[in-house]
């Protein structure tokens, strides 16, 4: 399993998060018919330090976590959630190991797709820093 797998089995059996979400965790864009509350994801960078003597082997990801609902309170709890379940996990998660999560900000993300007549969606995203031993 991949470390993000590991997060997310994590947040599935967190009962506050699947209880909103329902395991509605797709890899980013979603597609435009997905129900809501759900949540897309993406790591946006890694970044692997070195000594003299080569690779660390504690890469630093970057996850990015965004909540979508039809109301923005509800992406805001699911933000809440993911928050209350990661913010401060250490040790093993899953399979992974020597694992630090540390959720550094919330931020507002403009709606997927402004021109539509179907639906509106609020996102809600909230910035993770992963490190773990490789």
């Amino acid at each position: 399993m991949t470390w993000y797998g590991d997060i997310f089995d994590r947040l599935d059996a967190d009962g506050t998060f699947n209880g909103l979400v329902a395991g509605r965790i797709y890899p980013h864009p979603a597609a435009a018919s997905a129900a809501t509350p759900y949540v897309t994801w993406q790591v946006p960078t890694t970044t692997r330090d070195y000594t003299h003597d080569g690779p660390l082997g504690l890469p630093e990801h970057r996850l990015q976590l965004e909540a979508w609902d039809e109301d923005k309170v509800d992406a805001m709890a699911v933000v809440d959630a993911i928050r209350g379940s990661l913010d401060g996990a250490t040790g093993t998660i899953g399979s992974t190991t020597g694992c630090v999560i540390m959720c550094d900000f919330e931020f507002e993300v403009p709606d997927i797709d402004p021109e539509s007549k179907d639906r509106q969606l609020f996102g809600v995203g909230l910035d993770c820093m992963v490190v773990h031993q490789e």
